[in-house]
């Protein structure tokens, strides 16, 4: 069954995962190193932050990320909740969502949705503007950084200056737009979740996709060695 599920279609391209370490690196560099000097976030890097936890939470598709506008964003207070009009990864309806959880403490996710929507005035939920997007495009006004809402950044851009920021903070390991999603995906598979479990969160329409992710991981490559048969020790005996 593994070998027809990973024949049926070519796999993603393989990426550098991106996990908690590097994450929580990002956040205490970005947000609390600056605020315990009085100071806010940087624009441009708080900006690669939020789609960096979101990348790790809900595993979309850069293209679905870049069309999220203020509106597209709930906080449902546990949760943010995440809807998108049309993805490639939609599954079998018409729309679809996602869902970042609430887990308190400096690395919640929702607590830095709120700081960057407090930070930036957006007025998340139903009555928030449809062309207000989280991927904003920053102009450069005679040295002022001032943001256009209504334009989004590239994707060409927006993996220049994560490389960028992420090195700046000595992470020097190969980045993709897909290395944060990679990891989150890796993550959850490590901890034992099923694969159906995996298929629905990243909102794909088969196992293939979660399955080239498993077959990749470490702990599940380890599993299939440790079940080889060991060599009995009084073999070596003298």
């Amino acid at each position: 069954m593994m070998r027809k599920l990973a024949a049926t279609k070519p796999p993603p391209k393989k990426c550098n995962p991106f996990g908690s370490r590097e994450l929580q690196t990002m956040i205490d560099r970005i947000i609390w190193e600056p605020r315990s000097r009085g100071q806010e976030p940087s624009m441009i890097e708080f900006r690669a932050l939020l789609r960096a936890i979101t990348y790790y939470y809900t595993w979309i598709r850069f293209s679905d990320y870049n069309l999220l506008t203020e509106r597209d964003v709930e906080d449902c207070q546990d949760h943010i909740r995440l809807t998108f009009a049309r993805s490639k990864q939609d599954q079998y309806y018409s729309g679809s969502k996602s869902f970042l959880p609430a887990v308190g403490g400096k690395y919640c996710p929702v607590n830095i949705f709120r700081m960057f929507a407090r930070q930036y005035n957006f007025n998340f939920g139903p009555q928030g503007n449809g062309r207000n997007y989280l991927n904003f495009v920053i102009f450069n006004t005679n040295g002022t950084l001032r943001p256009k809402y209504h334009k989004t950044l590239s994707y060409s851009t927006s993996t220049l200056q994560m490389k960028q920021i992420l090195t700046q903070f000595g992470i020097r390991k190969s980045y993709s737009e897909t290395s944060f999603k990679a990891g989150g995906v890796t993550a959850y598979i490590e901890q034992g979740e099923s694969l159906e479990a995996t298929m629905v969160h990243g909102r794909w329409r088969g196992l293939q996709t979660p399955l080239y992710y498993l077959r990749g991981t470490h702990q599940y490559r380890l599993k299939f060695a440790q079940k080889i048969p060991k060599i009995s020790s009084s073999q070596f005996e003298i």
